[in-house]
């Protein structure tokens, strides 16, 4: 049943193609990558036997769901209210299941990364709340951030001539600078085995996070790139 669902899921992730992230709205949601200064959130979805999850903000009339992603889908950032908020991660099949909450105070002109990740046949889906850089890049420049989403692996990255070493599993390599542009990226796990190879396009002043998604043990591997103007 489980290679089924997996198979299901390969071609809708092959489907939905390269998508990019950035202020304003989410990726296949016909909304552009646009500038933006507003509070922000997006969704990485690294779960990969998890539903489509919602980030849902308020209550009754007032609830909102700000972005739903389904897994290896890139999104934009999507503007939420800043200060003291209920933002909670919902089963976007089933309303009102909540994954996890995360109760506080988001920062005005501030952006954040949901990260879904794990699997729920194995040792479990986890969700960290992550505060995104609100530096902008010099044109001609772009920052770089890598995710490790790659079942229990730990992986290294190179983008350009810029490495993300020995990144864990769940973790961010940071953002760092690197040429905008073309740029080739290489894929390498832990011990040594490529993953992946292939070219992105980086913006001029803005940013790409690039996740690593899949599971050894099942054989499926995918890197979804996130970009963003700030």
């Amino acid at each position: 049943m489980k290679i089924v669902r997996l198979a299901a899921l390969a071609l809708c992730v092959l489907a939905s193609a390269c998508g990019g992230g950035g202020g304003g709205g989410g990726g296949g949601d016909g909304q552009s990558l646009v500038r933006s200064k507003s509070t922000a959130i997006r969704v990485i979805h690294a779960g990969i036997d998890a539903t489509p999850v919602s980030v849902v903000v308020g209550e009754g009339e007032e609830r909102q769901v700000v972005q739903t992603a389904r897994y290896a889908q890139p999104r934009f950032y999507s503007s939420i209210p800043s200060g003291s908020l209920d933002l909670r991660v919902e089963r976007a099949n089933t309303p009102g299941s909540v994954v996890k909450s995360f109760a506080g105070q988001f920062a005005d002109q501030t952006e954040y990364t949901v990260a879904l990740y794990g699997e729920l046949e194995g040792s479990g889906l986890r969700v960290a709340l992550v505060e995104d850089t609100t530096v902008r890049p010099e044109p001609g420049m772009s920052l770089v951030n890598v995710f490790n989403g790659y079942i229990e692996n730990g992986i290294s990255v190179s983008v350009g001539s810029v490495t993300f070493p020995d990144l864990k599993f769940g973790s961010f390599g940071g953002f760092k600078d690197v040429a905008s542009g073309e740029a080739q990226v290489e894929v390498l796990r832990s011990d040594g085995v490529l993953l992946g190879s292939f070219l992105i396009e980086l913006p001029s002043a803005g940013e790409a996070t690039i996740a690593v998604v899949g599971s050894r043990d099942l054989g499926v591997r995918f890197f979804p790139v996130y970009k963003d103007l700030d």
